[in-house]
């Protein structure tokens, strides 16, 4: 519902037209990436609707932490930026509480960082399924610098490619970095654990 209350309202009309609307409404007071709340006046009216919330949403993926707060009707969850975004959460939170978000303009806006990670994941995704699952990305990316790095030791005369011994650290680093649960897990298998 959008609109102003008719011109020969009273004052007071007006202000209750507003509150009728923003009643069933889901306000994004504040966002930050990996961090969202939420606003609305039905989880000031009806406490058992923020607290069921809170339990669906402890549930959902990506989720980290949910906090509500009935007397001002906030809801602030708190999510792994890896594994979803605020625009899926407030659709979904949106969606179970039967709330309409209000207006576009509070739909919290995905920092670039995170359409890039999004977009990396779409690929890793796609090399999986190309690979029939033996090749991601965290393998690619190490295997693809470390190559470069046998070449540039073999083959090059010019700088003008970064040094073997540069690719080979980077190689390392990254297969590293993006094989760190991998790596744990063997490790702990590796001490009996």
């Amino acid at each position: 519902m959008t609109g102003a209350a008719p011109a020969a309202a009273p004052a007071g009309a007006a202000a209750t037209t507003a509150a009728a609307r923003t009643a069933s409404e889901l306000v994004v007071a504040h966002h930050h990436p990996g961090r969202l709340r939420l606003r609305s006046h039905a989880f000031e009216r009806d406490p058992a609707l923020g607290s069921a919330l809170v339990r669906w949403l402890r549930e959902q993926p990506g989720v980290r932490r949910v906090r509500s707060n009935a007397a001002t009707g906030a809801v602030l969850v708190t999510y792994d930026l890896s594994l979803t975004n605020a625009g899926a959460l407030l659709e979904a939170i949106a969606g179970r509480s039967r709330l309409a978000v209000a207006g576009p303009e509070a739909k919290p806006h995905e920092p670039p960082v995170q359409t890039v990670f999004d977009a990396a994941s779409a690929l890793d995704r796609r090399v999986l399924e190309w690979s029939g699952g033996r090749f991601d990305l965290g393998f690619i990316v190490p295997v693809a610098l470390g190559v470069g790095a046998v070449g540039s030791l073999l083959f090059s005369r010019h700088e003008r490619i970064p040094r073997w011994d540069n690719l080979l650290y980077w190689s390392v680093h990254f297969f590293r970095v993006l094989n760190r649960d991998r790596l744990q897990a063997a490790g702990a298998h590796a001490d009996g654990g």
